[in-house]
């Protein structure tokens, strides 16, 4: 079994704690360490409980207080499931964060909901990392993967946690955690979950699919790429894959314009859309070339 899910251990690292990480445990120093372990773990369940309830203070001034448990308990037994420990510290900040916003948000806007902010252009591939379906899917599934396609990775995130209760290994809620960081911009937790999804499912299109859009935004364009084209080894007539692939030539520097065109001609041989964005970089590039 593998690690779940950065900030979004969310809670949790409850799951994580035992089997998952049974392959790196390491023995027990002594037992105060396994009691400060539940102790903390404790303090982030009450947390939830506050938030759950509404109760926004009370859930920032536990989540602070389960924060500085978990900090203590990395400074005094540093080779103690390290690991969870620094998942439960990035979620912890992220929600003190998150609640904090709130607050804010319902001071000044007691009965909206925020807009999300558009995506800058280079992140573009982004939009489209969440598959349009599950293999498995529930109710809950459902209104996660639409949460996130709409950006509102927040109320997704808090959905998933009840998935991740159940079934902290469940690839499709394991995948929706990481699709939920990518949109909302945790890029680095985003890579750690995928990567960890990368070794249990090394050949699955999505994970390698989301993968690619995160090394693109993180500008590793070489290996976005890479990831892309695995895919087209296991299934050419991907049309979404040969347009985001025409997507990060077009976006990168130096790219090959024609590679690109070729892509972005297969993706609507295979019934993609037409991509205004695409097309006018294109006939920039043809431009530039006749002057």
């Amino acid at each position: 079994m593998k690690t779940l899910a950065c900030l979004l251990l969310f809670c949790t690292s409850l799951l994580y704690g035992g089997a998952l990480y049974a392959a790196q445990v390491l023995p027990e120093p002594a037992e105060s360490a396994s009691a400060r372990f539940e102790s903390a773990h404790m303090l982030i369940q009450a947390a939830e409980s506050a938030r759950e309830r509404q109760e926004y203070p009370a859930a920032i001034e536990l989540f602070t207080d389960a924060y500085n448990a978990h900090l203590a308990m990395l400074a005094d037994f540093p080779a103690w499931q390290p690991r969870v420990t620094k998942f439960r510290l990035n979620y912890c900040r992220e929600q003190i964060g998150i609640l904090n916003a709130r607050l804010r948000n319902s001071a000044v806007l007691p009965d909206t909901d925020p807009t999300p902010a558009p995506l800058q252009p280079e992140q573009r591939l982004v939009e489209n990392i969440v598959p349009s379906a599950m293999p498995r899917e529930n109710e809950t599934l459902t209104r996660a993967r639409n949460l996130i396609r709409e950006r509102r990775a927040d109320e997704a995130r808090e959905l998933l946690v009840q998935e991740l209760r159940r079934d902290p290994d469940d690839f499709n809620v394991r995948l929706l955690v990481a699709g939920a960081q990518v949109v909302s911009g945790d890029y680095d937790d985003a890579l750690f979950l995928l990567e960890e999804l990368s070794v249990d499912y090394p050949r699955h299109p999505d994970v390698m699919h989301m993968l690619a859009a995160v090394y693109f935004v993180q500008g590793d364009t070489g290996r976005a790429l890479n990831e892309l084209k695995r895919i087209l080894d296991i299934n050419p007539n991907r049309a979404d894959v040969h347009f985001n692939i025409a997507s990060i030539l077009l976006h990168a520097d130096g790219g090959d314009i024609e590679a690109a065109r070729r892509h972005y001609r297969l993706a609507l041989a295979l019934g993609g859309a037409p991509d205004a964005a695409i097309e006018d970089r294109l006939d920039e590039a043809d431009a530039a070339g006749n002057q």
